[in-house]
């Protein structure tokens, strides 16, 4: 029947109970779309990506010993091979792993969380105040996902729904009652987050991003992508500072408002920014209005201190605030994890026994790093000093741009790689130099080809007032070279050789 999942209708799934379907006879005990990951009991979902079609891999599934096969056309398979020919492959995987794992996403409150920027430093803030509140929740995010003192990487910031389905089944069986995640446009472009339906969906802001071939045509598809996420949420938290946030909230039937602006449901104000040696971050007043039963209008007001940089984080800090009132959590808990939260490589403060301050964030283009340094040439530094490089084999345009917006902005740079795969650093560090040669200013540079001795070289050269940037790799724990990942924590490097220089006992002396 055209147009009809039949795949996943009673007469096809006659049995179903969690981790166990039945089609034609076949017990299915597994789904998958690699078919690296296939063998006996496992149903293969032929699916159709911008640089892979599943179709063509499904002889590989069925050799491994697969038997049950779900295409968009037919297959060239032996006769014992039961193909179920679907119009699309991506939502029957999706419908089937929600019958698969019991439709586990029921069994939680789910907060999505979606916008330009934001969504992993915010998301995070709610995964850790709802878990000081001792309200297990997960999070599944940029970073990976997290519940119950578990992590596990994940290959997209918003996962496949065969993923995110087994994802959800894990947080309901060890207890957690609540998931927040980050829903990306593409996600919900293809279909990622389809059937689900969020307690709360938060906004942080829009601007262009993700667009051209194999992302979204227009920013017209990309805001349009983003806002789907609202028309199946019950409440909307939404950023009123930002133009966009009435066009998400009109999808929503209930809707709560974070800012600056007087009609803000959480408004933020008396804004300041606070630095130390050990201390990077803003703080600001929060006044909360509500109705009361007798139609007057009730505003409380009280104090928030963030520990990341910048009048965004306000922003950020903000719409956690917000999400975890809705919920009904504890404020003062809120408020404590709040003045210590952080994403990991998201402006990330890195404590260490030098005095001046080291962040650890995640720009790796232009936009991002010129919004990075802008930030944090707002505390006044002595000197303002960033440590960056390029990925290699790609995004050639990107390293001039990048070059030019640190000369302009910065006091000292440090010029290195990331992520350089098949290419030479030090031609990839002759891009980067092309965009200072044209910059306004030319502060002064050196360039390191090891990213770990560009680390140990920041550490020698920073001073008492200083600010150090290292840009690029943020959460990330390797470097890819010659195709190969390789483990590379800089947080790790940096403390390492800062404890060394603080006992006079350096590993790398500046000359």
């Amino acid at each position: 029947m055209q147009g009809e999942n039949l795949f996943l209708q009673k007469e096809v799934f006659p049995h179903v109970t969690i981790g166990m379907l039945l089609y034609d006879k076949h017990e299915i005990t597994s789904l998958c779309y690699d078919s690296r990951k296939a063998g006996a009991g496992c149903a293969f979902f032929c699916l159709t990506g911008f640089n892979s079609d599943g179709h063509d891999y499904a002889r590989a599934a069925y050799d491994k010993g697969c038997r049950v096969f779900v295409a968009e056309r037919a297959l060239d398979l032996p006769h014992d091979a039961a193909v179920e020919i679907v119009p699309d492959s991506r939502a029957a995987l999706g419908d089937a792993a929600a019958e698969f794992y019991g439709h586990a996403d029921r069994e939680l409150t789910l907060i999505g969380v979606t916008g330009t920027k934001g969504k992993t430093s915010v998301s995070t803030f709610i995964y850790q105040a709802l878990n000081a509140c001792g309200a297990k929740c997960g999070f599944i995010g940029t970073t990976g996902a997290d519940f119950c003192g578990t992590h596990q990487k994940t290959l997209n910031s918003t996962p496949e729904r065969i993923e995110l389905h087994r994802l959800f089944r894990e947080m309901a069986d060890k207890g957690c009652r609540y998931c927040v995640m980050e829903v990306s446009s593409q996600a919900e472009k293809v279909g990622r987050v389809a059937g689900l339906e969020f307690g709360i969906a938060v906004f942080t802001n829009l601007s262009p991003d993700h667009i051209g071939p194999g992302e979204h045509e227009s920013f017209e598809d990309y805001r349009d992508c983003k806002a789907k996420l609202f028309s199946h949420c019950l409440t909307a938290v939404v950023n009123c500072d930002d133009e966009y946030g009435g066009y998400m909230a009109k999808y929503a039937p209930k809707t709560v408002t974070f800012g600056r602006r007087d009609f803000a449901d959480f408004r933020a104000g008396n804004v300041s920014l606070s630095h130390s040696a050990d201390h990077i971050g803003a703080e600001y007043d929060c006044s909360v209005s509500r109705y009361e039963s007798d139609g007057s209008i009730k505003t409380e007001t009280f104090h928030v201190t963030g520990s990341v940089p910048g009048e965004f984080s306000v922003s950020n800090s903000l719409a956690a605030l917000a999400v975890c009132e809705t919920l009904g959590m504890d404020r003062a808990t809120v408020l404590s994890v709040l003045s210590k939260a952080h994403a990991p490589g998201r402006f990330e403060a890195v404590k260490t026994p030098l005095p001046a301050s080291f962040i650890i964030d995640y720009a790796h283009n232009e936009l991002s790093l010129e919004t990075a340094l802008r930030t944090l040439k707002s505390y006044s530094p002595k000197r303002l000093i960033c440590l960056f490089g390029c990925i290699g084999g790609r995004a050639q345009l990107r390293r001039e741009a990048m070059g030019k917006a640190a000369a302009e902005l910065c006091d000292y740079l440090i010029l290195t790689s990331d992520n350089p795969d098949f290419e030479r650093p030090l031609d990839i560090i002759v891009g980067i130099e092309r965009g200072i040669i044209k910059a306004d200013r030319h502060p002064p540079y050196v360039r390191f080809a090891d990213r770990a001795d560009a680390i140990r070289y920041a550490a020698d050269l920073a001073e008492e007032g200083d600010i150090v940037l290292l840009a690029g790799k943020g959460h990330e724990d390797y470097q890819i070279i010659e195709g190969k990942h390789v483990r590379f924590v800089e947080r790790e490097i940096l403390l390492d050789e800062a404890e060394k220089r603080a006992a006079g006992k350096p590993s790398f002396r500046i000359f």
